[in-house]
């Protein structure tokens, strides 16, 4: 694939979204209780994510030390779950496309910004 047929890609996928993550920030934070099941998000993010990061604040080794741990996503400055959802919905390069139905996207990120430690 060309830069040009690569960035085109890009530019659809994040065309194709656009809707569902403007539904994401017209909707209550996915992360408040009742809307989101923070359990079925770890048990999600260990069967997905954890051969590439730390999914918990127990694990003791990832696929690779170049993604970061989820408890330091969590504790970003400037991390919400809005921003979370928006990078499992447009993921970035190194991260693969996983087919998740919004309700799995928001247990997932209920569950990361519950490792959340800082204010």
């Amino acid at each position: 694939m060309t830069g040009v047929e690569d960035m085109t890609a890009r530019l659809q996928a994040v065309f194709a979204v656009l809707p569902i993550a403007a539904l994401l920030a017209a909707s209550p934070a996915p992360a408040q209780p009742g809307l989101s099941d923070k359990g079925h998000g770890r048990d999600l993010a260990e069967r997905l994510c954890s051969n590439c990061h730390l999914a918990s604040r127990d694990a003791k080794f990832s696929g690779t030390q170049m993604a970061p741990p989820f408890p330091a996503i969590a504790n970003r400055k400037d991390q919400t779950p809005q921003r979370l959802a928006g990078a499992i919905i447009i993921p970035h390069p190194e991260m693969p496309t996983i087919q998740l139905t919004m309700s799995e996207i928001r247990d997932i990120v209920a569950y990361i910004m519950s490792l959340r430690t800082e204010p």
